[in-house]
């Protein structure tokens, strides 16, 4: 048993009881993050609140004292025993917008991940059922963007002040495309005069990552946002960039978070995690490809 099958049967199942045994049952939590434990607790108790009961009663059998602190919250939330509306997980719980300083507050916890990884677990979850507003969905976009630095090589005069352009998917996978298009691209940019700083991204669920697995070549290197980037962008007019360092680190906590603890298919989230890295560098002309299908989120 895996924490992968563990939310696929969460997903799919209807009998949350059983799968509540299954979690309780420890065996096999030395393998497992204590995020994946708190995520699949939640994600059980917000898709049957019925359940908050029996995980109650259940406290004792969950080894890490974080991992009960926050559910605790969690269930006296839904037992109505929490009712402090200025709280953040109160206010995503009911549906309530959070103001400007809350979103600040939490990309501020993404960038101290070691001490919050557990409270953003529980975020993240209330997120993926409850949902936030397009309000809050923007002001976390900026953000988690603004976390960094902003890397804008638009009306650059190291480029010649050449048109920047950029296609970015949707969660899917598109390799196919995103091993492809930057080598048309370049072969288009002396007849077209523009310039394409490429994205791509790390593993996010199931897609594997065009990042990872082209960082499985040897002495193959992604260049940094910036000055590594602008000099490739000058001599071929394309490059492959990767959000790291100083790009959205916000956002870099949050996605291998989201992949980890099963909020990944989360409207808010992947909206958020496009627009903050889009937001960190921006283009002229962006192009979204919007994956759908099986193998799409």
């Amino acid at each position: 048993m895996n924490f992968a099958n563990i939310f696929q049967d969460i997903e799919n199942s209807n009998s949350p009881n059983i799968l509540l045994e299954k979690l309780l049952s420890h065996s096999f939590y030395n393998d497992s993050k204590n995020e994946q434990i708190l995520s699949a607790f939640c994600q059980i108790v917000l898709k049957s609140v019925n359940t908050a009961d029996i995980i109650n009663d259940n406290l004792s059998k969950i080894k890490n004292s974080k991992v009960r602190q926050n559910l605790l919250i969690l269930l006296s939330i839904i037992k109505h025993e929490y009712s402090c509306d200025s709280d953040i997980y109160y206010k995503l719980f009911h549906n309530i917008e959070l103001d400007e300083r809350e979103i600040q507050f939490i990309v501020e916890m993404s960038l101290e991940s070691s001490l919050h990884s557990l409270s953003l677990t529980l975020i993240l979850n209330l997120i993926k059922f409850k949902g936030l507003s397009l309000k809050n969905v923007s002001l976390l976009s900026l953000k988690m963007a603004e976390s960094g630095c902003i890397y804008d090589y638009r009306k650059n005069s190291e480029l010649n002040y050449k048109h920047v352009l950029r296609r970015y998917p949707t969660g899917a996978v598109s390799e196919k495309i995103a091993l492809i298009m930057p080598s048309l691209l370049k072969c288009l940019s002396n007849s077209y005069k523009f310039v394409s700083p490429f994205l791509v991204a790390k593993a996010l669920g199931f897609t594997g990552g065009t990042w990872d697995k082209l960082s499985s070549i040897p002495n193959f290197k992604f260049p940094k946002s910036g000055n590594q980037s602008i000099s490739i962008l000058k001599k071929e007019h394309v490059c492959m960039t990767v959000a790291q360092g100083d790009y959205a680190p916000s956002d870099t906590f949050l996605y291998q978070l989201r992949s980890i603890t099963n909020t990944v298919d989360s409207l808010p989230l992947i909206i958020s995690s496009i627009a903050s890295k889009q937001i960190a560098n921006p283009v002229d002309t962006l192009l979204l490809d919007i994956r759908y299908g099986k193998n799409a989120f």
